[in-house]
């Protein structure tokens, strides 16, 4: 059992999955708008090419966006969860296209309001009210924020800063998952559990667990306390060949399919 070999086929299998169905899409946008996105976005894959066209195409071609996702039987209401844990983040990552991302949401009527009160921001959706903060406005650590500072690629580093994150309070619980984005694009992510809040340094967000595992798609691979971690990745090292893999992923991957294989036996 090579785990780094298992996790590469894992997200090789994801990537190519969601550039085939997302192909589908943007060639069908493509033929009704007659607009090469391609040579506009001058991006190469399908998923690139609709993270930097999407927000463009809800607000702009509206209603064929709306056919075209009917016609490939994707459910509309996952593309607007998606279009609004964009928002939050943009929230969240202070982005400059905050105003023009909520006033795209409130002629939609996705959302009706954004407010905030002290440290807490309410977004009253569609799909109800969605509570949250900004991690750096509740989490007063310096370390934290000093980690933060050192890592420029935080945003990719859900692994690392969750295993960081987990030894600083007794309570904490780490979980590796697999989400989704992009309308099909799985990929492994990990964050901390505290209590019934959800702590994502990646992201820069302290949610509500129960509406961080709806918009973020959640399906839960391991969950652990900050004590077994050690004990979990002495299992599990040994069978990563390539010694690159974080613990939290390698451990949730071991845990797998040694379940996997089991019911094989």
């Amino acid at each position: 059992m090579d785990l780094s070999k298992i996790v590469d086929e894992y997200e090789k299998e994801w990537i190519k999955e969601a550039e085939e169905k997302l192909e589908f899409i943007i060639t069908k946008l493509e033929h009704i708008l007659k607009i090469d996105f391609k040579e506009i976005t001058k991006k190469k894959s399908n998923s690139d090419i609709y993270k930097s066209m999407i927000l463009f195409l809800f607000d702009c071609f509206h209603d064929s966006l709306y056919k075209v996702l009917n016609e490939v039987n994707v459910n509309v209401e996952d593309l607007e969860k998606e279009l609004l844990l964009s928002f939050l983040l943009s929230i969240t990552r202070n982005r400059e296209n905050i105003i023009f991302f909520e006033s795209i949401l409130l002629h939609y009527h996705i959302i009706s309001k954004c407010e905030s009160k002290e440290e807490l921001i309410t977004i009253h959706s569609k799909f109800g009210i969605i509570e949250f903060y900004k991690l750096d406005d509740v989490l007063n650590d310096e370390d934290v924020k000093k980690f933060i500072d050192e890592n420029s690629d935080i945003k990719s580093s859900c692994h690392e800063s969750t295993l960081f994150l987990l030894p600083r309070n007794p309570n904490y619980i780490a979980v590796t998952a697999r989400s989704t984005k992009n309308l099909y694009e799985k990929y492994f992510h990990s964050f901390i559990i505290d209590g019934e809040y959800v702590i994502d340094l990646t992201s820069n967000l302290y949610m509500k667990k129960e509406e961080y595992y709806e918009l973020y798609k959640v399906e839960e691979l391991n969950v652990v306390k900050g004590n077994d971690v050690i004990k979990e990745s002495e299992e599990s090292k040994p069978f990563d060949s390539s010694n690159t893999l974080f613990p939290l992923l390698r451990n949730a991957i071991y845990k797998c399919e040694m379940k996997k294989n089991r019911k094989l036996s």
